[in-house]
């Protein structure tokens, strides 16, 4: 492609990615970033309401572990009083002995203290339970919610693309350079096309937004499409740092959402 004057008109539209009032006054946009902080807002409170349950989980599980080493001392002791007590009843050749008697009682305080040990455990494991349940229905819920969070991501990743994407567009016909502008994004992959603006218009709708503006953003089922259609935009794009960085985030949304789905 010939050096022109005109051709300075390309550092425009890169600036225009990283600082453009169309970004920051487009209605999509606009949605999408307040959807991302609505799904962030969910997901992190699902998380807070995970972590919880894990603590109150921790804290359950140290008390069952007291209780039932309490229980353990509790039967051991009441083994041990019973093993005195009837060697009680031999020397005092019976059971009214104050010594047996003693014994004795000792003997049926620790199968009561045991008893009670045992009703507080069946509490304590019930009560476990249910933070179990609550628990896998917050895990669930969390992984749901970030599901949501990083599609609204991917969303407002794509608006801006699209918006960027109409910038030259906009700019191609603005400049009245349209061989120069086709040659520039195409070359490698098509032939050179030498048509009016408008041409180059309908072939960058064809080629890239149609085809991702066609999925409706569904992230998820579409990956494959989506995938495409990034690395065909790709393709067709100079390899500036500002355009590597803006394709870099939908796709590694788009990656993560599949490793997650495939769990």
């Amino acid at each position: 492609m010939n050096n022109t004057q005109e051709d300075k008109h390309y550092p425009a539209v890169m600036a225009f990615m990283n600082n453009s009032p169309a970004l920051v006054n487009n209605e999509k946009i606009q949605q999408f970033s307040k959807d991302v902080a609505q799904a962030e807002v969910e997901f992190l409170s699902l998380l807070a309401s995970c972590d919880k349950s894990a603590e109150e989980l921790k804290l359950i599980d140290q008390r069952l572990t007291q209780l039932k080493t309490n229980r353990s001392l509790a039967i051991q002791q009441g083994d041990e009083c019973r093993i005195s007590w009837k060697d009680a009843i031999k020397l005092n050749l019976g059971v009214l002995g104050q010594e047996s008697k003693e014994l004795r009682a000792k003997v049926t305080e620790s199968e009561e203290v045991a008893f009670e040990i045992d009703e507080l455990i069946k509490h304590a494991e019930s009560e476990r339970g249910e933070v179990l349940v609550y628990a896998a229905r917050n895990t669930s819920a969390a992984k749901a919610a970030r599901m949501s969070l990083l599609r609204a991501c991917a969303n407002l990743e794509f608006e801006k693309l699209f918006v960027v994407f109409g910038a030259v567009i906009s700019r191609a016909a603005e400049i009245k350079r349209a061989n120069a502008i086709a040659e520039y994004y195409l070359q490698g992959t098509h032939k050179f096309y030498t048509q009016t603006e408008a041409d180059v218009s309908e072939i960058i709708n064809y080629e890239f937004m149609s085809r991702v503006n066609g999925i409706n953003f569904d992230v998820a089922s579409n990956l494959h499409a989506e995938s495409e259609a990034i690395k065909m935009c790709h393709r067709k794009i100079p390899a500036t740092s500002e355009m590597s960085e803006l394709l870099k985030s939908p796709i590694r949304l788009a990656k993560e959402i599949k490793q997650i789905e495939g769990k």
